[in-house]
């Protein structure tokens, strides 16, 4: 059919987060197994970091290897494509060199073209250019977001969907996490009601680099002096620290803006307030430890004294916490930034060599980002890691910059990766870009005749996901014959006799403890990404009295007498030493 088909193989749309590099292995695979032919799979992208993950990925799964080759520039890749390889990296900017239509680099019909992100690059010179140098190859577009109803240009170039895999079925899976939208902007009474659709449009219609302030300012006018204003970054500033230090137990944050410079106000206004904020949390730490002796009931007491422990968990958490503007280098940036009488040097210096690690060595800002255990936990960015960046443990992305279509479903992506402990990704909306992504939708080739889906869920979903969590526990206590009702406004003597029964209703079986351990930490992990939210509070002593029950089974375990299983244990193992006998397997005269 790639005759008849005309080399149009079709367009995959693998959402966000779900793998494609995966299903461009899965695929070449596929084909070399059940086709005939010497096939050939030129992997194209349009971003260098793109080119290293999926290069990684083929390596990382075994079909290729450290040996299979990378176009250097486009010279290489003309000589490469008139070789014989099973696999060639390139990205669409090495097809800069002019086509002779006479001498193309091959007429072979059994090289396929896997292009990344087909929704960009693939109209262009550089892409008129590949298809010159390769007339008879068929080509396959890859995508993370769905094509638009009226794209008429990616149907043309790679012909219709042939897999869709889409937000919905990545969630059920388990290949991605949901995301839910909070719009905090409209709380603070920050936003227009479109003024993300005021900006876009013009930044669309110009087709400039967002982060150019100069231009920007001239194009953007009024709009861009509100987004921007020095009122509203203040608010913004003040609600993120509030915000993401509530979050310390979540995981990683991002924040959006608008531009560069922005960036830069953005950290010099949020830095202050960090550490007010800890200054804070520190006189409220102190006076709360002086209240305790006056406590006289012990369980008010120990739970007095936890809150004090999780207090001081908080403050050093913040303490230790790196917050840094990841931003291109730009032209006369240290003028730029001065006349905002920001040194954008020493930041320029961090991007560039990263962070000092613990052995001495350097550890990038990337690497650092992505690691869950390096303190670096706040990005300020505008452009940069954006798309293509992948963070399993990122859970909040804070957004503050107009955004539509692709761009936008790029970006909210970033976190909705799994991690161990993320029940779900945050965004927290400042400018008002739900009904963007929602008219977005709207436009995508998504189902014919069906309704777009919902990338975002609003943050009352997961309140929902919370109360039937918290309600499957309760059930499952309750079908062990402890009613949890007996633990709430319990204190003293009666609520250590409670947590006692509940402890001992769960040592039925093995079974019936660790579902309901599985249960609680599903409670746990809602409740946590709800922290920020008021109205979560209402179920605060249900979610205290599961945790209470959850850590008595943990103290049971942990204080279990296990001496008579180690000694058999350590008995075992030195019978097993005295029994090995030199073999032939074991290595003579090393010393």
């Amino acid at each position: 059919q790639r005759h008849e088909k005309a080399g149009r193989l079709g367009v995959f749309w693998h959402t966000q987060g779900s793998g494609k590099s995966f299903s461009m292995i899965f695929l070449a695979r596929k084909i070399f197994r059940k086709f005939q032919g010497d096939f050939t799979f030129l992997i194209v992208t349009d971003r260098e970091d793109l080119d290293d993950q999926i290069y990684k990925s083929f390596v990382g799964c075994g079909i290729a290897n450290q040996d299979t080759p990378r176009a250097a520039n486009g010279k290489d890749l003309e000589r490469l494509l008139k070789e014989d390889h099973r696999f060639i990296f390139s990205m669409i900017h090495k097809f800069n060199q002019p086509v002779d239509l006479k001498h193309p680099y091959s007429q072979r019909d059994d090289i396929i073209v896997l292009s990344d992100e087909a929704h960009r690059s693939q109209s262009g010179k550089l892409a008129r250019n590949m298809r010159l140098a390769l007339p008879n190859a068929s080509f396959i577009g890859f995508t993370g977001t769905p094509l638009f109803k009226y794209d008429h240009l990616t149907r043309r170039i790679f012909g219709t969907y042939v897999s869709k895999y889409d937000f919905k079925r990545s969630q059920e899976d388990g290949s991605t996490v949901k995301l839910i939208y909070e719009n905090r902007g409209e709380k603070l009474g920050l936003t227009k009601l479109d003024l993300n659709d005021t900006i876009a449009d013009r930044i669309e219609e110009a087709e400039l680099d967002t982060d150019q302030v100069a231009l920007l300012e001239k194009l953007l006018g009024k709009d861009y002096e509100v987004i921007t204003a020095g009122d509203r970054l203040d608010k913004i500033a003040a609600d993120f620290v509030e915000h993401c230090s509530a979050r310390w137990q979540s995981g990683k944050s991002m924040l959006v803006c608008v531009d560069k410079i922005t960036c830069a106000r953005m950290y010099e206004r949020i830095l202050p307030r960090w550490n007010t904020k800890i200054a804070a949390l520190e006189a409220e730490l102190a006076a709360n430890r002086a209240a305790l002796p006056a406590i006289s009931d012990s369980g008010q007491q120990q739970k007095a004294s936890d809150d004090c422990a999780k207090l001081a968990q908080r403050i050093q958490w913040m303490k230790e916490t790196l917050i840094q503007i990841i931003i291109s280098e730009a032209q006369n940036e240290m003028r730029d930034f001065k006349k905002w009488d920001f040194d954008i040097v020493p930041h320029r210096e961090l991007i560039k060599r990263g962070f000092d690690g613990a052995d001495g060595k350097r550890v990038d800002v990337e690497s650092a980002f992505k690691d869950p255990k390096h303190p670096f936990r706040v990005g300020i960015v505008c452009a940069m890691w954006l798309t293509g960046f992948d963070v399993e443990c990122l859970t909040t992305l804070y957004i503050d910059k107009p955004m539509r279509a692709h761009t936008l479903m790029q970006a909210i992506a970033r976190a909705n990766r799994v991690y161990e402990g993320k029940d779900c990704g945050v965004i927290v909306d400042y400018n008002g870009m739900l009904r963007s992504l929602r008219e977005a939708l709207a436009q995508y080739a998504v189902d014919e005749g069906g309704e777009p889906p919902e990338v975002v869920e609003p943050i009352e979903v997961l309140l929902t996901a919370l109360v039937e969590a918290i309600e499957f526990a309760e059930a499952h206590l309750k079908a062990l014959g402890f009613e949890i009702a007996t633990l709430t406004g319990s204190k003293g003597f009666q609520r250590i006799q409670a947590l006692r029964d509940a402890t001992n209703a769960l040592y039925v079986s093995d079974e019936a403890k660790r579902r309901f351990e599985i249960m609680a930490r599903h409670v746990f992990e809602r409740f946590k990404a709800l922290i920020t939210e008021r109205s979560a509070y209402q179920y605060a002593e249900r979610h205290d009295n599961l945790e209470a029950i959850y850590k008595k089974l943990q103290e049971r375990r942990d204080t279990s007498d296990g001496t008579d299983l180690g000694k058999q244990l350590h008995l075992i193992v030195n019978e097993a030493i005295r029994a090995q006998a030199t073999g032939d397997d074991q290595a003579k005269g090393l010393t």
